[in-house]
């Protein structure tokens, strides 16, 4: 990732654990795309998943991105086994 612009209220590191919003998200110079940034809900920092069409990540994955930039909904559940062990929807703004 290269660089990161948020579309909603807040910069990711001031987001509670569990909130969630959407970022324009550079991936690379010619790749721009969505993901939903959320507070890790078991308060690990921040975890950031790409949504179509942004590139997939490194296992493969992208989500389908529904609702505003405040409030998103991912489609299908996070599963972070590899990373702080969160398994969880993110639904109407909210990791749970």
């Amino acid at each position: 990732m290269i660089g990161e612009e948020h579309i909603g209220y807040k910069d990711a590191d001031e987001l509670a654990p569990g909130e969630a919003q959407v970022h324009k998200v550079t991936w690379a110079p010619d790749n721009t795309g969505p993901a939903v940034v959320f507070g890790c809900p078991r308060g690990r920092g921040v975890c950031l998943v790409p949504c179509k069409p942004s590139p997939a990540n490194s296992r493969g994955c992208s989500w389908d991105l529904s609702g505003d930039p405040l409030t998103p909904t991912l489609s299908p559940s996070v599963n972070c086994d590899k990373g702080c062990g969160f398994h969880g929807w993110v639904k109407n703004g909210r990791a749970e």
